[in-house]
């Protein structure tokens, strides 16, 4: 009579367990489908436009901001083993960009995460860092899932001789002040 209470004890404790795995398969599973689709940033005609009513200054808007992280993201698609970027959804705010990703782990579950980043101008150099990860309600401990920073070509984007004198964080928008390399 014990033995059968012991195998019945284990056999609903396994239940239960396979129950939680479900619950969180399905809790963190993503609100909506993305994509890494974007649409290659070329800033010529911006360029074009500055050059001609003498305005030194290069745009760049949410979008285009969207277009070369996602082109980023689509060069990196495995930010650490076992963990791929499957889609991503980008926001920018300031220095702030807030990424709605779809990742699959492992190759078997699929997860809905935000992702905080902070863009950071130093020496020439626009670097995207990872700052914060939530799955739903939930925060992510940096031990568990980090992305690394990467940088953002915006120099490589211009035709030599102009040159990116300053960058400006305005809202929606990043302001380029270029001038012409000396």
């Amino acid at each position: 009579m014990r033995a059968r209470r012991i195998l019945f004890g284990l056999i609903a404790g396994l239940f239960a367990l396979a129950a939680l795995a479900c619950a969180l398969l399905i809790y963190v599973r993503p609100d909506k489908e993305l994509t890494l689709d974007y649409k290659p940033f070329k800033p010529r005609a911006n360029l074009l436009q500055g050059l001609l009513t003498g305005n030194p200054e290069l745009v760049l808007t949410e979008s285009d901001i969207r277009s070369l992280v996602m082109a980023q993201l689509s060069a990196n698609r495995r930010p650490r083993p076992g963990v791929e970027i499957v889609g991503a959804d980008l926001r920018l705010d300031g220095d702030r960009v807030s990424a709605d990703l779809n990742l699959r782990y492992r190759e078997r579950a699929d997860i809905g995460a935000r992702l905080t980043f902070r863009l950071i101008w130093r020496d020439g150099v626009l670097t995207v860092r990872h700052e914060e990860t939530n799955i739903k309600s939930l925060s992510v401990p940096a031990s568990w899932f980090r992305v690394p920073d990467y940088s953002l070509p915006l120099a490589e984007l211009l035709p030599a001789p102009i040159v990116i004198r300053d960058l400006q964080f305005r809202g929606k928008e990043i302001v380029l002040t270029l001038g012409l390399d000396r």
